[in-house]
């Protein structure tokens, strides 16, 4: 049996591990969470967040959700209570995966990012020592020695993922490995040292000297990584992704990965552009529960990496207003670039460039929305998100079937989705049910996830004055794109 660690977002972690399961389920599996966040105050909201229950909301279907804290966050799906916190390693939750499946059929899980051999876990009882750097490396030491424990396992088992890799030979003689070590260590207050520190004095632990192996910082084969997840849980793995060949960061940042899927960002665009982790677009598509052959729309694509990784079940369409040719802008041009690279592998899938509010969709045409909505932040400003959501989600209602049509949507703050999806425009009161809304952490920041599902009623309502909004919405698109080319 083979065992691994994976970190999953917190929010989305039962979907992660579910996809693991069916896509596993001819071989044994099992799956354990390693750990939790390590902050008090986390848990004592998680014990209030589990006190409050699912009560009904204001808004008929969607369940009541509540701010414990401004870095706690907890909503409701339809089944159960879901919580998170802020942080990229906080916002994790780690999964412990031992099988027996085939080292190939694991590597092409689409729900896992960052993927890692795991060579010893130890949950201790006497927790390492947080205040003297001293007395952790001797605790550190001791509890190896105790166990015997060394990387043969964890080694042949990236080996075996290593053949995965693109362009790249396992070498033959072990003798040639080169690596390097990284310590990740969650955020806490009580450590008086630094993990860098800790890191130098342990080394040689974590892989002694006699083992043949030499250290190459930049030009590595594989990543060891220590983990101390929580002074009572730590790890020893190797990282089974290829990040050093693609030029992305490892393990040694203290952060996540870069999420290797392909299609990758080329070196000279990685600068330019941001997308969506491919893993999270997958975990949005196994909410949406895509069947055989519907039709999969985002809105806002971007670069396409929702539609693109719609997978062979489904047809992926995606446009924005931002891939239009004569915006002569550097990220429009860089899109557009890899969007001209990397679309025609995927036969499955067109972008398009339009404008989310005049979408030149047929009405009831479409079966699923998943989309990653503007934040507020970066792309549009909270005020102008107002304006442009109830113009998106009139044409979003036309374009939907009635009754089977459904949305998920990854958005910065639900409050204001929720206020244009349900609250009355006027006398008019759009057509859709809000199944779930609930929080999730991407990446380090907390977001949201809206579920909704088209209403049975045949012709969309579209808020009043719509082509009234979507005339002013147009001139001032035009107005902000003529100031920009006379700067």
């Amino acid at each position: 049996m083979d065992e691994y660690l994976a970190p999953v977002p917190r929010g989305l972690h039962k979907v992660a591990i579910s996809a693991i399961q069916r896509e596993l389920s001819n071989y044994e599996l099992n799956i354990v969470v390693v750990a939790e966040p390590v902050d008090d105050e986390a848990e004592y909201y998680r014990y209030l967040q589990q006190q409050l229950g699912g009560q009904k909301g204001v808004f008929g279907s969607l369940f009541d959700y509540k701010y414990l804290k401004q870095h706690v966050s907890v909503g409701y799906s339809d089944e159960e209570s879901i919580w998170t916190v802020s942080g990229i390693l906080p916002g994790c939750v780690w999964l412990h995966i031992t099988t027996n499946a085939p080292a190939k059929k694991v590597y092409g899980i689409t729900v896992i990012g960052p993927l890692l051999a795991c060579a010893k876990l130890w949950n201790l009882k006497d927790p390492l020592n947080c205040s003297d750097v001293d007395d952790a490396v001797r605790d550190f030491q001791r509890i190896v020695e105790k166990d015997n424990y060394r990387i043969c396992r964890a080694l042949n088992l990236w080996k075996r993922h290593a053949q995965c890799w693109p362009d790249y030979q396992v070498p033959k003689n072990d003798e040639k490995l080169t690596f390097r070590v990284s310590c990740v260590r969650a955020h806490s207050k009580n450590y008086k040292y630094d993990r860098e520190e800790f890191l130098r004095r342990t080394v040689d632990i974590i892989i002694p000297k006699g083992d043949g192996y030499a250290v190459n910082l930049s030009n590595y084969d594989f990543e060891m990584v220590l983990f101390i997840l929580n002074p009572s849980c730590l790890a020893i793995a190797v990282m089974l992704r290829p990040n050093q060949l693609l030029g992305t960061k490892g393990f040694n940042s203290n952060n996540l990965p870069s999420d290797t899927s392909p299609p990758n960002l080329p070196g000279n665009l990685t600068g330019q552009l941001t997308r969506l982790r491919p893993t999270t677009a997958h975990l949005l598509h196994e909410l949406a529960d895509i069947q055989r052959g519907e039709i999969v729309l985002d809105p806002c694509a971007g670069i396409g990496t929702i539609p693109f990784h719609v997978g062979s079940n489904g047809i992926g369409l995606g446009g924005d207003i931002c891939l239009e040719p004569q915006s002569n802008n550097v990220e429009t041009k860089a899109s557009l670039e890899y969007i001209q690279k990397f679309g025609p592998q995927n036969r499955n899938t067109n972008i398009c460039a339009w404008d989310a509010g005049c979408l030149p969709i047929r009405t009831a045409s479409i079966d699923v929305v998943v989309s990653d909505l503007p934040f507020g932040k970066q792309c549009l400003s909270s005020k102008k998100l107002t304006t442009v959501l109830p113009i998106w989600f009139s044409e979003l209602a036309r374009i939907l079937r009635p009754g089977s049509g459904r949305m998920v949507l990854l958005c910065g703050a639900h409050k204001c989705i929720v206020k244009s999806l349900q609250e009355p425009h006027g006398n008019v009161r759009q057509n859709w049910d809000i199944t779930s809304v609930f929080p999730v952490n991407i990446s380090g920041l907390l977001a949201w996830i809206v579920m909704v599902r088209r209403g049975d009623q045949a012709a969309a309502v579209q808020v009043p004055n719509y082509k009234d909004r979507l005339r002013k919405h147009t001139a001032r698109r035009e107005q902000g794109r003529k100031r920009r080319r006379k700067s």
